[in-house]
């Protein structure tokens, strides 16, 4: 859950970042999918910051 909200956190989520409530359902009803998010918003980190030097 942690990192989720840490991913969600992010200004390119701003405009429609989910509650609390909905990162626990995802969680739950769709770990695959979280876990592949969480993979994917890590590696667009990276190429960010590997732009950004």
């Amino acid at each position: 859950l942690a990192d989720l909200r840490t991913a969600i956190r992010d200004p390119l989520f701003a405009d429609n970042a989910p509650d609390l409530d909905e990162l626990r359902a995802a969680i739950d009803h769709t770990p695959v999918f979280v876990q592949n998010f969480l993979k994917l918003y890590q590696n667009h980190r990276t190429a960010i910051d590997n732009v950004m030097r």
